[in-house]
């Protein structure tokens, strides 16, 4: 009497079987890597957090950083619930529109000059 080995199991373990030359079948046991859980942006407010937390937006210096970090909380009051999916519809220029209107006459941190050219410029406006 053979002893067949014991099968591994559970949700790690991926079980192929496969049919020799011989004739013989033999299962093959894999371990499975661990699945990472996705990362999803779904609005603005998640796209910005992402970027900040980048290597790119790391690697500026510290008032480059203070000054868009700055700009994306001003935006992310306003259109932060925008979905990346709602940027695509003409629509959403009414709302960028605005927002540059809005902060027209606001300045960033350590400027003082023409604050809302530079948010329509960050805007594509």
């Amino acid at each position: 009497m053979t002893e067949t080995p014991e099968k591994p199991n559970g949700p790690s373990v991926k079980t192929v079987r496969r049919t020799l030359a011989s004739g013989a079948v033999k299962d093959y046991h894999y371990e499975r890597a661990p699945k990472e859980p996705r990362k999803t942006i779904g609005d603005l407010r998640g796209l910005f957090n992402r970027y900040c937390e980048s290597p790119e937006f790391t690697g500026l210096a510290k008032e480059w950083q203070t000054r868009k970090l700055w700009l994306y909380r001003l935006m992310e009051e306003d259109i932060g619930w925008m979905t990346i999916a709602d940027l695509e519809a003409r629509t959403a220029r009414t709302d960028f529109y605005e927002l540059r209107d809005k902060h027209a006459h606001t300045a960033a941190p350590g400027r003082q000059d023409d604050a809302g050219a530079r948010l329509g410029a960050r805007l594509g406006l």
